[in-house]
């Protein structure tokens, strides 16, 4: 018949355009960047294509720069340069206690420390969950009541750039302590770029957003899925510094507590002052 023929036509064209080394297959190729990705989206070789044009490097120093070229199709991204973002997991709470925990046991508790210079032979691992921790509860209630302020630990996470930027990352650490007590953590990590669900039961709240975000990011936008991310830093702390690293819970009221003892008594001072003032400006009459 001549649909058949047709069929059978199309066919053979079709081996013909695209069969090794012809112009067709090499224009596919190029396309679809086959030859350097194999994750999710399209025209992968078109985007890389533009990364190149606009001369991109490989750094990036915020949420929106890793974004577009994530979009762009880059194989990875390095944070080593950019102190922003190095400060923010630094100061981030999961850091903060990840380090408190290494100065407790492995420096302070060391035979050497505070006599002479040590090192740890093999890196430290550990997992960390950046961004904070949302409020308890659940979420569909927590988005209808967005203005209850037992909600806001909930959105602080949300609004967290490295929430969506890293979230997860397994941190190995290098330690060394001179003489005099001064210590150096050297950390780096690699985590891949990705907004889908995890899987895993701590992150169900993520993984509820991201099963519909990560679709709409990867499969339709075209966001690279297998995108590196990962950094290396070091920290220095003094001795007085690790001193304030590592204070407990009950020293940290205490401090507190006098902080605010003195507040209010400078309060007073200040209120008992100005009524002086007042007073010898304004003498009562007899």
């Amino acid at each position: 018949t001549n649909n058949s023929l047709v069929d059978e036509w199309v066919g053979i064209a079709k081996k013909e355009l695209f069969v090794k080394d012809t112009w067709a297959n090499d224009l596919m190729q190029w396309a679809k960047g086959n030859k350097y990705y194999k994750g999710s989206g399209w025209a992968h070789g078109v985007r890389q294509g533009i990364s190149d044009a606009l001369g991109l490097d490989g750094e990036a120093h915020n949420l929106v720069e890793v974004g577009i070229k994530s979009m762009l199709q880059h194989h990875e991204i390095v944070l080593d340069n950019s102190p922003r973002l190095l400060q923010k997991i630094n100061e981030d709470p999961a850091m903060v206690q990840y380090e408190k925990k290494l100065l407790l046991n492995h420096v302070l508790k060391h035979p050497k420390y505070g006599k002479e210079d040590f090192r740890n032979d093999e890196k430290i691992r550990s997992s960390l969950q950046l961004g904070g921790k949302r409020a308890s509860g659940e979420m569909f209630d927590q988005f209808l009541q967005f203005y209850h302020p037992k909600n806001f630990a909930t959105w602080k996470v949300a609004l967290n750039e490295l929430t969506w930027l890293l979230r997860s990352i397994a941190v190995e650490t290098k330690i060394r302590v001179n003489s005099t007590g001064e210590v150096r953590f050297t950390h780096e990590f690699s985590d891949t770029f990705d907004l889908r669900p995890s899987g895993q039961d701590s992150r169900e709240t993520y993984d509820v957003i991201t099963l519909v975000l990560g679709f709409v990011y990867h499969d339709i936008a075209g966001g690279n899925d297998l995108m590196k991310i990962r950094a290396k830093w070091t920290n220095v702390y003094s001795k007085a510094q690790i001193i304030e690293k590592t204070r407990t819970a009950e020293e940290l009221a205490k401090m507190e507590a006098e902080k605010n003892k003195y507040r209010r008594r400078r309060l007073h001072e200040a209120r008992d002052n100005w009524a002086n003032v007042h007073r010898n400006n304004n003498p009562t009459k007899n």
